[in-house]
Protein backbone atom coordinates (compact mmCIF):
# COMPACT_ATOMS: atom_id res chain seq x y z
CA UNK A 1 0.00 0.00 0.00
CA UNK A 2 1.38 3.56 -0.81
CA UNK A 3 1.30 6.15 1.62
CA UNK A 4 0.61 9.64 0.53
CA UNK A 5 0.50 12.59 3.08
CA UNK A 6 -0.84 15.92 2.25
CA UNK A 7 -0.97 19.25 4.85
CA UNK A 8 -4.35 20.06 3.23
CA UNK A 9 -6.95 18.71 0.78
CA UNK A 10 -7.14 14.84 1.67
CA UNK A 11 -10.42 14.83 0.67
CA UNK A 12 -9.27 16.17 -2.47
CA UNK A 13 -6.43 14.06 -3.03
CA UNK A 14 -9.18 11.27 -2.50
CA UNK A 15 -11.33 12.38 -5.55
CA UNK A 16 -8.38 12.59 -7.66
CA UNK A 17 -7.35 9.50 -7.47
CA UNK A 18 -11.14 7.43 -7.47
CA UNK A 19 -11.68 9.80 -10.68
CA UNK A 20 -8.00 8.14 -11.96
CA UNK A 21 -9.23 4.74 -10.68
CA UNK A 22 -12.47 5.25 -12.98
CA UNK A 23 -11.32 6.12 -15.86
CA UNK A 24 -8.18 3.99 -16.44
CA UNK A 25 -9.95 0.61 -14.21
CA UNK A 26 -13.24 0.87 -16.53
CA UNK A 27 -13.06 -1.36 -19.62
CA UNK A 28 -13.45 1.35 -22.34
CA UNK A 29 -9.92 3.05 -21.12
CA UNK A 30 -8.45 -0.87 -23.18
CA UNK A 31 -10.84 0.13 -25.94
CA UNK A 32 -9.13 3.85 -25.88
CA UNK A 33 -5.50 2.29 -25.65
CA UNK A 34 -6.58 0.24 -28.50
CA UNK A 35 -7.98 3.44 -30.81
CA UNK A 36 -4.47 5.30 -30.12
CA UNK A 37 -2.29 2.30 -31.06
CA UNK A 38 -4.38 2.21 -33.75
CA UNK A 39 -3.55 5.81 -34.45
CA UNK A 40 -0.06 5.65 -33.53
CA UNK A 41 0.81 2.42 -36.27
CA UNK A 42 -0.69 4.64 -38.82
CA UNK A 43 1.54 7.85 -37.84
CA UNK A 44 4.22 5.80 -37.73
CA UNK A 45 3.68 4.09 -40.80
CA UNK A 46 3.22 7.84 -42.86
CA UNK A 47 6.64 8.66 -40.78
CA UNK A 48 8.24 5.07 -42.58
CA UNK A 49 6.88 6.50 -45.86
CA UNK A 50 8.85 9.39 -45.35
CA UNK A 51 12.39 8.65 -44.35
CA UNK A 52 12.15 5.38 -44.92
CA UNK A 53 14.17 4.75 -41.77
CA UNK A 54 12.93 0.79 -40.32
CA UNK A 55 13.80 2.16 -36.57
CA UNK A 56 11.00 3.97 -36.58
CA UNK A 57 8.38 1.16 -35.90
CA UNK A 58 11.28 0.30 -32.95
CA UNK A 59 11.19 3.36 -31.65
CA UNK A 60 7.97 3.91 -31.58
CA UNK A 61 7.53 0.23 -30.13
CA UNK A 62 9.84 0.55 -27.42
CA UNK A 63 7.79 4.17 -26.53
CA UNK A 64 4.52 2.37 -26.76
CA UNK A 65 5.36 -0.22 -24.59
CA UNK A 66 7.54 1.61 -21.79
CA UNK A 67 4.29 3.80 -21.17
CA UNK A 68 1.24 1.45 -21.37
CA UNK A 69 3.85 -1.48 -18.67
CA UNK A 70 5.70 0.87 -16.66
CA UNK A 71 3.09 3.82 -16.38
CA UNK A 72 0.13 2.23 -16.66
CA UNK A 73 0.00 -1.00 -15.61
CA UNK A 74 0.93 -1.26 -11.71
CA UNK A 75 -1.95 -0.68 -9.80
CA UNK A 76 -1.65 0.12 -5.99
CA UNK A 77 -3.85 0.71 -3.23
CA UNK A 78 -3.18 4.32 -1.49
CA UNK A 79 -3.91 5.73 2.15
CA UNK A 80 -3.84 9.27 2.33
CA UNK A 81 -3.22 10.94 5.66
CA UNK A 82 -4.52 14.44 6.09
CA UNK A 83 -2.27 16.33 8.52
Amino acid sequence: MTEVWTIYGGDMWRQVFNGVVTVIGAGTFTTLLRIVGLFGVLGVVVSFVKTRNPMVFLYWLAVFMFITSALLVPKRSVQIHDI
